[in-house]
């Protein structure tokens, strides 16, 4: 009985799983820990195609998990350990500045410093 009764307050009481988590957007859901990933989060929903190939370069503790898309759609490519041929989008995480070949333009996330590329 008093574990139930601690599970019920521990869950009531825990803000990074709002019991209201139904009603928010994706982005807003998956941004409750990280807020400052959100600005990425939405910008990678609403410019990289649900089953692109989205090459990503990030840092150990960089959540890749949401870049799959809301349908797992999406193919990550692990760059630079796969080739980025054929990719027209990159997500390079924390710190990572090195790009892949070719001419790439830049959307800048400077809360987290990550960069999304699509060539141009």
């Amino acid at each position: 009985m008093i574990a139930a009764a601690a599970l019920a307050v521990a869950l009531a009481y825990d803000l990074s799983k709002p019991s209201g988590v139904w009603n928010l957007s994706r982005a807003d859901a998956q941004s409750i820990r990280w807020p400052e990933l959100k600005p990425v989060l939405e910008t990678v929903q609403a410019r990289v195609p649900a089953n692109a190939r989205l090459g990503v370069d990030l840092a150990p503790l960089d959540w890749e998990y949401p870049l799959w898309g809301p349908r797992l759609g999406r193919r990550l490519v692990w760059i630079p350990e796969q080739s980025a041929t054929g990719v027209d989008w990159v997500l390079l995480g924390s710190k990572i500045s090195e790009r892949p070949a070719g001419r790439w333009c830049a959307h800048r996330f400077p809360t987290v410093d990550w960069t999304l590329l699509h060539r141009c």
